[in-house]
């Protein structure tokens, strides 16, 4: 009967080591998740940046393309390029003073209109 009395001293204590293996793997699974979010973060900032030095390149490119439409499209250029090319624009009428039309937006002051108001019966 010795040996009775020792069966219960060495067994192990398996619910303590399933509990410090549940929060060990908690704890390495919110480490993981977290690396993983800081990685991703990193590359989205990434990505981000490369996309605005896009975006700045394609509006720096608009401006140029802008300035020369500007310049290209000035009637002093249109002009020299019309002498020098006779079929250019061929049917380009210069503007002159006898070609102009001038209208008149503003209301006739002189002229006898007035706001009317239908006074209530």
């Amino acid at each position: 009967m010795p040996s009775n009395r020792r069966r219960h001293g060495n067994v192990l204590p398996l619910a303590s080591f399933a509990t410090w293996i549940l929060i060990a793997a908690f704890v390495s699974g919110g480490g993981l998740y977290y690396v993983y979010c800081k990685n991703d973060l990193h590359k989205s900032g990434a990505e981000i940046h490369r996309l605005e030095k896009e975006v700045m390149e394609l509006r720096n490119q608009n401006e140029v393309v802008r300035s020369r439409i500007d310049k290209l499209s000035s009637p002093k250029e249109l002009q020299k390029r019309r002498e020098k090319d006779k079929n250019f624009l061929a049917g380009y009428v210069d503007i002159t003073r006898d070609h102009l039309v001038v209208v008149n937006d503003k209301a006739n002051a002189g002229s006898d209109l007035r706001p009317v108001s239908n006074p209530a019966p």
